[in-house]
């Protein structure tokens, strides 16, 4: 969520009470390790049924 994978295009991460969540300007970079031959990448993007607003605070 947090570390230097995450380059340009990353807001700051917002924790809540049970979870961390980190927006992006629709641009972001992760510098992701070199590998020396195919490799998979997966991401889980799961919707929110709200925005947690409330939840929410910027980290400092």
């Amino acid at each position: 969520m947090d570390g230097p994978a995450a380059r340009a295009g990353w807001h700051a991460v917002e924790r809540g009470a049970s979870r961390l969540a980190r927006w992006t300007d629709g641009h972001a970079e992760l510098a992701l390790p070199p590998v020396a031959g195919p490799a998979t990448l997966t991401l889980t993007v799961a919707p929110l049924p709200a925005y947690p607003a409330a939840d929410l605070a910027i980290a400092a």
